[in-house]
């Protein structure tokens, strides 16, 4: 293909030019029968064709061969091969992008993918301009970017979704590379995991603290990292910098979800994480039966939950004075037995302080008889018949810290001989732990 070789041709300045007024038609071959004469074909609109395609093969970065007969369709081919028309290079600042495309873009053009060299690394939420209007730029779970997804140097592949931000739309960044890319939160094993999935077990917590020097309605759970789950053996969100207060007046994401709470009995604590906000929270539940470790019926958009704490309630449904590191719970003594018999083979205790979460008891047994002189025996254990046994022996009167991991919920056991005088018995907990 190249321009027309030909006597009388003329050059460009001196070439016919389109009319400046008419109505755009058709050419026809005429008939006779109708008196219908043929079209006659004027020179410019020959010079139009021979541009059109001349242009293309220029564009194409060909160079014109008159004895080439493919020369159009070679250029089309290396031009989508090349992508000539979707690559461009960003001329904005961090979190800012500005690419200009040849020929302009004048409106964004949904699912078609571009290329962008990114001249700055992103330190935040960002926006791309590549029609001269500024459009939100988010990632490939369709959020805010955070930073060091866009990187110097890096190239990036973007395309235009208009049914995010509300049917508004957004530019999507599929890829940068040399930077991390944001992908949405795994739900089948098969899948790829953010990064604080990767580890973690439900509920599990990493310097969990609470603490109330007096009875009230709100307690603020703090840690470094808590886990979560949106089901048992599912991906683990690992909530970092977990800081979120629970009140037992209020319903709802901070409060009590579910039934109410029962006086005198046991408030779980769940903290939770809502995927669609990408925010932390906590909330409350009943706990006087057992709480499971993912919440049943969490609020709704808060997909993840792990139980962090079954905290003990008093008589006016308020958080106890207590405090809790990690998984363990200490308050002040709470007497479960105050005796003058000496059961001669395991007794069961009811433990009504504790809840039925909590898998491990801490408390102080202390014994005594009116003869100072004789010989005492006292025992606790978790099973009966005894295994994990904790004993004792004394002359008058004794007593032994335990910690005990329960087998059966609220419940242990304990038997005592005592040999002369009037025997007594007073045992306390002092907390425990889920």
């Amino acid at each position: 293909m190249d321009r027309l070789i030909a006597t009388n041709s003329v050059p460009f300045a001196s070439a016919d030019t389109a009319p400046a007024t008419g109505t755009p038609q058709y050419a026809t071959t005429g008939n006779p029968a109708t008196s219908t004469p043929p079209t006659v074909f004027p020179a410019y609109a020959w010079n139009m064709l021979q541009d059109e395609i001349y242009n293309v093969i220029i564009a194409a970065g060909l160079t014109p061969n008159r004895n080439a007969w493919n020369q159009l369709l070679t250029a089309i081919q290396s031009m989508l091969q090349g992508s000539t028309t979707n690559v461009g290079v960003d001329t904005g600042t961090a979190n800012a992008y500005v690419v200009a495309f040849t020929p302009a873009l004048t409106a964004p053009i949904p699912w078609v993918p571009f290329w962008i060299k990114v001249a700055h690394a992103n330190t935040g939420a960002s926006t791309l301009n590549a029609t001269g209007t500024v459009e939100p730029l988010v990632g490939g779970a369709h959020l805010a970017l955070q930073g060091g997804e866009m990187v110097a140097n890096g190239n990036a592949l973007i395309y235009w979704n208009p049914t995010l931000a509300a049917g508004a739309g957004s530019y999507v960044l599929l890829f940068c590379s040399g930077a991390p890319e944001q992908i949405a939160p795994a739900s089948a094993p098969e899948h790829a995991a953010q990064m604080q999935q990767m580890i973690g077990v439900v509920g599990s917590v990493r310097n969990l603290k609470a603490s109330l020097n007096a009875a009230g309605t709100s307690l603020t759970l703090t840690a470094d990292e808590v886990g979560v789950k949106s089901a048992l053996g599912g991906p683990a969100q690992m909530l970092a910098n977990f800081n979120q207060t629970v009140s037992t007046t209020v319903s709802g994401i901070g409060g009590v979800v579910g039934t109410a709470l029962a006086a005198s009995g046991f408030a779980g604590v769940y903290a939770a994480w809502n995927p669609t906000t990408q925010t932390q929270g906590a909330f409350i539940v009943n706990a006087n039966s057992l709480a499971p470790n993912v919440a049943v019926s969490p609020p709704a958009g808060w997909v993840s939950t792990g139980l962090i704490s079954v905290w003990p309630l008093n008589a006016s449904t308020q958080f106890i004075a207590a405090f809790q590191n990690a998984r363990r719970i200490r308050f002040a003594a709470v007497y479960f037995l105050s005796s003058s018999s000496t059961p001669a083979s395991p007794t069961s205790l009811a433990l009504t302080a504790i809840p039925v979460n909590a898998k491990k008891v801490r408390g102080y047994f202390a014994f005594q008889s009116t003869t100072t002189t004789s010989s005492i025996t006292c025992a606790i254990s978790a099973t009966n018949p005894f295994m994990d046994v904790i004993s004792i022996q004394g002359i008058g009167q004794s007593g032994f810290p335990f910690e005990i991991d329960l087998q059966t919920a609220q419940t242990v056991y304990w038997q005592a001989a005592n040999a002369a005088g009037t025997f007594g018995v007073n045992a306390l907990i002092t907390g425990y732990e889920i």
